[in-house]
């Protein structure tokens, strides 16, 4: 798949976002059946393989760091905003353990041309929106409008664990619930 200048540019200033800044709402209805595992890959950018492979790293990843990655790729966003699907995805799944809220989603939805980061309040520390949009702008997009799905969605979860293995240098993750954040913050 081969994205344009265009393309590129409106990636760059997709804004990511935190979910535990958003007041907690939940949607209407379920948006996908949540997978057995950190990689649903419904718009096929993974070869399948590739696909075992990044599940069973994710996983290890998850066992040994505690940090909960999930990579989904989707056909459609529903009519929705990218950062309405993500943020409501990542809620609906509860990614992180509910206790420390340390779950990153990495959401591609190629055919609307969009991708878009969620983090959790616990892994704000490491993962601001800054350090998200760079990350999209620097690690996913580039492979992206070069026609490599797969390569951006890869580097792109690299780049997030080299994030947060870093994180040490930057303080330690949050240690109060997204709702004591908000409550906190209000």
């Amino acid at each position: 798949m081969q994205l344009s200048l265009a393309l590129a540019m409106a990636l760059l200033l997709l804004p990511t976002a935190q979910s535990c800044t958003k007041a907690e709402q939940q949607p209407e209805r379920p948006l996908l059946a949540q997978p057995d595992g950190p990689v649903l890959d419904m718009a096929d950018i993974l070869p399948a393989e590739e696909e075992v492979a990044m599940d069973r790293h994710l996983r290890s990843y998850f066992a040994r760091t505690g940090d909960a990655i999930v990579l989904v790729s989707v056909t459609s966003l529903q009519g929705r905003s990218v950062e309405d699907f993500a943020y409501n995805l990542f809620n609906q799944w509860g990614i992180g353990d509910a206790k420390t809220n340390r779950g990153v989603l990495l959401l591609i939805a190629p055919n609307e041309r969009k991708v878009r980061i969620e983090v959790g309040c616990g892994l704000e520390n490491p993962i601001g929106n800054d350090v998200a949009g760079r990350i999209v702008r620097h690690d996913i997009v580039p492979a992206f409008t070069k026609g490599d799905l797969k390569g951006g969605a890869q580097a792109g979860i690299a780049a997030l664990e080299k994030q947060l293995a870093a994180r040490s240098a930057r303080g330690p993750v949050a240690t109060v619930s997204c709702r004591e954040a908000i409550r906190k913050a209000a």
